[in-house]
């Protein structure tokens, strides 16, 4: 997916978390589902304007 993104100039962010998996939502004491929230909090303010 990344690779085509690229391919088409379209910006985005890529984050790989060594432990986790599919379907961890915010799972609290899990330091990678925990991150998520604010990694598409801060995309979402990026590319959506009120």
């Amino acid at each position: 997916m990344g690779a085509e993104l690229r391919k088409n100039k379209i910006p985005f962010e890529h984050h790989i978390s060594p432990k986790g998996g599919y379907g961890y939502g915010l799972r609290k004491g899990n330091p990678a589902a925990e991150a998520w929230f604010s990694f598409n909090t801060k995309l979402v303010k990026i590319y959506i304007k009120p």
